[in-house]
């Protein structure tokens, strides 16, 4: 009877704490209108903006306030691209390479981190829509073996063919392979 009683105050303690935690994570309105002033006052002075600073003056933590910040005024796109992106995206590569910052700025709608990932894994995989041959899928496993998980290196091996691509590939022709076996037995 007594454990029993303990497990349902362990519970109350918990959820209190679990509620308190999502409380915290809330943002108000003049927390908000504080956070971009803070932000604003930092870009003005031409430095690099200090998160951990700026989490002073809130009862949260730096990642808390770059996430806030990032969510609700950034300038950058999370959606689909655009076809206008597109065309942008690849006349900016033809003119600055693959200077992924420098090509950010001058697009203006997409970070750099979003160009790189997006050129990589839809606009320069010309085979990508291509099936991948036995071959690739035996040079694959034999590649994984070697290499372990380093989807960069391995991708150095394949033409056409981006590391997301070949690790989803892999990660394929492991369910393949599990699937098989599960239905042998």
């Amino acid at each position: 009877m007594i454990e029993k009683v303990n497990k349902v105050l362990l519970f109350k303690i918990i959820k209190v704490e679990k509620k308190n935690t999502k409380q915290k994570l809330l943002w108000t309105k003049d927390e908000d209108s504080l956070l971009l002033k803070l932000v604003e006052g930092e870009k003005q002075n031409g430095s690099k903006i200090n998160w951990k600073n700026i989490a002073q003056s809130f009862k949260k933590d730096y990642k808390q306030c770059y996430n806030r910040y990032r969510s609700k005024y950034s300038s950058k796109n999370t959606g689909f691209w655009t076809n206008e992106e597109e065309y942008h995206l690849i006349k900016l590569i033809e003119l600055y390479g693959k200077k992924w910052s420098k090509i950010s700025k001058e697009l203006g709608t997409r970070s750099g981190k979003q160009i790189r990932h997006h050129y990589a894994n839809i606009t320069d995989s010309v085979n990508k829509k291509l099936k991948f041959t036995k071959e690739e899928d035996k040079h694959l496993l034999d590649f994984h073996n070697r290499h372990g998980s380093d989807w960069k290196l391995i991708s150095t091996f394949f033409s056409g063919r981006s590391a997301d691509n070949l690790k989803g590939r892999f990660n394929n022709l492991l369910n393949k392979k599990k699937w098989k076996k599960w239905i042998l037995k």
